[in-house]
Order: structure tokens, then sequence, then C-alpha cells
């Protein structure tokens, strides 16, 4: 019954914030959830600290500033959750599923090449191949919510009519594999500079520290 009440104060007490107008924050969240322009997931390793009350109380863009009455109980709960998710580096999220196969179908280099098509269709989604007794199942992106992940799914099934999603276990290492289109722009990058390297080597320049 604690919990329940604290729960309730929590939500209640952004009633109070000031200088903020609540329907365009739910505007600007809709409105990037649809958006066709979206090519990252909603969840990094940047967003397991990520703590709404200091959100809320800072400066906003406009100049708008929030005025926050919390209780040291809600504060406690939500420092906890942080920290709890930092510990265990790991925590519950959503995927899209796009495949499940009995580990006795299919060699698992075909299952990697089907990982693989998928990341060529939609190289701004990472997908992961995970195996879960007695199935390997392909899943991909990584959402806080079923909400956050229906403009992906929504995509996703003109080209895959049965994917789903599904509540999982996320591991922070599992974050460290980026999209493919993000892998290619760090791989042009790298070799964009090895070639600046050797020009400056065949030239004689030596590079700056």
């Amino acid at each position: 019954m604690k919990y329940i009440i604290l729960f309730a104060t929590f939500a209640l007490f952004t009633l109070s914030a000031k200088g903020q107008n609540a329907q365009e924050i739910w505007d600007a969240i809709r409105a990037q959830q649809m958006s066709d322009t979206t090519v990252t997931d909603t969840v990094t390793t940047d967003t397991m600290v990520y703590d709404i009350i200091e959100m809320l109380a800072d400066t906003s863009e406009n100049g708008g500033i929030a005025e926050l009455v919390v209780p040291a109980e809600v504060g406690v709960m939500m420092k906890s959750h942080i920290m709890q998710n930092q510990l265990s580096k790991r925590f519950t999220g959503f995927r899209i599923q796009i495949a499940s196969v009995n580990s006795a179908q299919k060699p698992v280099e075909e299952l990697e090449a089907m990982r693989d098509k998928f990341e060529e269709d939609f190289p701004y989604i990472p997908a992961y191949l995970q195996y879960t007794v007695p199935d390997f199942k392909i899943r991909v992106g990584n959402y806080r919510s079923k909400l956050e992940a229906i403009p992906h799914l929504q995509k996703i099934r003109k080209l895959y009519p049965d994917c789903y999603v599904v509540k999982c276990e996320i591991t922070f290492n599992e974050l460290e594999r980026l999209p493919l289109e993000e892998r290619r722009k760090l791989e042009a990058e790298l070799e964009l500079q090895r070639l600046t390297d050797s020009i400056n080597a065949a030239n004689g320049i030596i590079p700056e520290l």
C-alpha cells in the first residue's frame, strides 16, 4: 500500500511543475516516435542513468523553470532503481522478434545470415541472434516500452509480417552492437583517417598529438 501511495505521489508531483507545457512535451514525444527519420534505438547505455526528476528540474530550452515538490521517498526509489540497473548491467526492455528457429533446423551460419539480412533491410536497427533453449531467436531493436517499439514494428512488418514485440532482458554489452548504418559510418571515418595518415606520412607530415 505504501508503494502505491508513493507512486501516486510521484505521478501527482509533476502537476506542480511550472514553466513547461505538458501537452507540448507529449506532442514532442509522439512526433519523435512516429517520425520516419528516426534512425536510432530508444535505449542506450546513457539512458540507464536517466533521472526524470533531474530532467524536469533543469531549465528548459525556452528558459522555463519547473518547481518540483518531490517526497524524499520517491527520490530514494528513483536512485535505487538507477543503481540497480548499473550494478546488474541489464534491464527489462522490449525487442521485436522476427524469427524463432529450433536449434536442430538451421546451422548458426544461416541464422547469422538472416540476422545480417535484416540489418541490410533496416540498417538503422541493430539485430541480435540469441539462444533460448531449445530455439534460436532473432530479435531487433532496444526499447523501453511496447509503445516505443510500435513505429519500427509497423515498418518491419512490411517485410517480416509475423514479427511481434516481446519483453526481454537486455544487457549493457548488447547495446555495444551499433546499427549497421552507424558501423558503416565509423568504418568510413576510420578508413579516411588511415588514408590521411598514409598521405601525411608520405609527405613527411607528423600528426599533432
